[in-house]
This record gives C-alpha cells, sequence and structure tokens, in this order.
C-alpha cells in the first residue's frame, strides 16, 4: 500500500489510522498479539507461527521486559527484543498463560484476510518497513532498530525526522488495542473467522 500524509512519512508503510482500524476490528486475541508484534515489536510475519509464551522475558513482578526470538543459535536472525514500558500492558493482557501463541498454522494469513475485507492490503514487507520507518520517525537509532529487526532500516530523507514525522509515529506506536474492553473478544475465532466476525464486533470497538 503506497500511503503518503502530511508529516512527510512516506512510502510503502500503513498509516496509523489504517493500523487503528485494522486493530478496532480484530476478532480475537490471537490477531491483536500478530498487529502488535510485527506491527509495534520487529517480529517478521514469518516468525509468528513459532512462537511460545516462554519466550518472553518477565520481572520480578511478572512484567514482560524482553522477547526472545529465534532462539536457535544457529539462526542468523536469533536475538532479544526489548518491549519498552508502554507495550506491555497488551501483552499482560493478551498472553496466554502458557503454550503456543496461535493455534492457526499461519496467523499473518489470517491477518492479510482481515486487511483485505477492510481494504487495507498488507503483506509481510508492509510490516517490517511500517515498524522500522516509524522507530526512525520516534528517534530510536539505526543501530538499536538493526538489533531489534535484524535488518538495516530503510534509508529516510531529512523531511522524515521532522516533528511532523515525529508526531505521525506516536500515533502509531500509541494505537489503542482496547485493553479494557479485551474480555468482549474470544482467545481464538478460528482461520475463516474473521469476515463472520466483522460486522457484529466493530460497532462495539471502533471510535
Amino acid at each position: 500500500m503506497k500511503t503518503y500524509d502530511k508529516s512527510g512519512v512516506a512510502g510503502a508503510i500503513i498509516l496509523p489510522e489504517a493500523l487503528q482500524r485494522l486493530v478496532d476490528f480484530t476478532p480475537d486475541h490471537e490477531l491483536l498479539l500478530a498487529e502488535k508484534l510485527c506491527f509495534h515489536l520487529f517480529v517478521w510475519p514469518n516468525e509468528l507461527q513459532c512462537m511460545d509464551s516462554s519466550a518472553f522475558r518477565l520481572d520480578a513482578r511478572g512484567e514482560p521486559i524482553g522477547l526472545n526470538v529465534g532462539r536457535d543459535l544457529l539462526n542468523p536472525r536469533s536475538r532479544v527484543i526489548p518491549i519498552d514500558p508502554p507495550h506491555r500492558a497488551v501483552f499482560r493482557t493478551l498472553l496466554p498463560r502458557s503454550g503456543p501463541l496461535f493455534h492457526g498454522p499461519d496467523p499473518f494469513a489470517r491477518l492479510q484476510r482481515l486487511g483485505s475485507n477492510l481494504q487495507i492490503k498488507l503483506s509481510k514487507c508492509l510490516a517490517l518497513r511500517s515498524v522500522m520507518t516509524y522507530a526512525r520517525c520516534a528517534g530510536l537509532s539505526v543501530n538499536e532498530i538493526t538489533a531489534r529487526a535484524c535488518v538495516r532500516p530503510p534509508p529516510l530523507a531529512g523531511q522524515l525526522l521532522s516533528p511532523g514525522a515525529r508526531a505521525r509515529a506516536e500515533e502509531y506506536f500509541a494505537v489503542d488495542f482496547h485493553l479494557s474492553r479485551s474480555a468482549l473478544r474470544p482467545r481464538y475465532c478460528g482461520p475463516d473467522a474473521v469476515s463472520r466476525q466483522l460486522i457484529g464486533l466493530a460497532p462495539k470497538e471502533a471510535g
């Protein structure tokens, strides 16, 4: 999806309002986790299906503070991604107590079907490019983004580091996951449940 806005953030990235719309219509906790991991936490879409709750590092109070991705030492993308304080509440609320995070074989494919129903075109490259671009606009260094994503972020023009771009990045990372109403969503709806859930869920959650 080619996107442009007045802040100067441009390119094949998802706009904050499109990500918010995606979250508003998400029918279950598993897809919310997929959105959070791919669009905010630098997880590659093809890394989702092997993820387990034991991959999360907890502090002494049980607060999720980090995520082990690709724990195989032979995997060149193995890394520990810190979970910054603003993002921890989502994981506290949505993570299962134990076991795999996702039931289906390809959670990102479910997310793409949801996006298609909302006329939001999603791709694996779009997710990773979006989080890297907005993180850079928010002031995260190239080295830190590279460490979290295990790939260098795309180069940004000078105007993308402007106050307007930073404000858009803040909107992007502040997308509302409606945690106070999380009980309205089940843990998992099944692979074909996305379109069936759209009409019933959105009026309660959107806005």
